[in-house]
């Protein structure tokens, strides 16, 4: 829920497309800023994605919904997505929602295909390459390698980040079944 100024990023215009859910934003204080703005048009001019720092005692975790998809609701976010990734230097991504169109659907911010490279959107200079994949019964277990091209002759920085994707866990609430 929104209150009184604890959130002003999350409905700025030039934002506010960028929500999966117009009354889910991350509190101005805790929020993942982006430190190079990606996108197209306005978007691009922004810091902002719908994601949250979250600390625990010996966690260090960020909250974010799943990239939204022109074709299905708002921007293409997926380069806003991997963009964080990067520059937080997040090891692992669990995405608890389904590929759906939609607004209670994700899109699909990955590649499919082992080998298969998907390029950041608004970010040419960053690609996520599928290096390993392994379907379980309710969830995929994937390898993914970032790849940051910096000016070139300068060479390419990559990292290595574990996706697991819980595929049947529903949009609203929880698993009925734990395992």
């Amino acid at each position: 829920m929104i209150k009184n100024g604890e959130v002003v990023a999350g409905i700025l215009p030039e934002n506010i497309e960028k929500n999966r859910y117009s009354n889910i934003c991350p509190y101005d204080s805790r929020r993942v800023v982006l430190r190079r703005p990606c996108g197209d048009g306005a978007a691009a001019t922004t810091d902002y994605i719908n994601a949250s720092h979250i600390e625990l005692p010996g966690v260090r975790a960020i909250a974010s919904q799943g990239p939204t998809h022109p074709q299905w609701h708002g921007p293409d976010t997926t380069g806003d997505f991997w963009a964080a990734v990067w520059e937080q230097g997040c090891e692992v991504v669990v995405a608890l929602a389904k590929v759906q169109p939609g607004y209670s659907g994700s899109a699909c911010y990955w590649p499919e295909a082992t080998g298969q490279v998907v390029v950041a959107t608004g970010w040419p200079s960053l690609a996520v390459r599928l290096l390993s994949k392994e379907k379980g019964p309710h969830f995929t277990t994937r390898r993914l390698q970032l790849e940051l091209s910096s000016k070139p002759g300068s060479g390419t920085a990559t990292r290595v980040v574990t996706h697991f994707h819980y595929d049947r866990w529903p949009n609203y609430g929880v698993p009925d079944v734990p395992d």
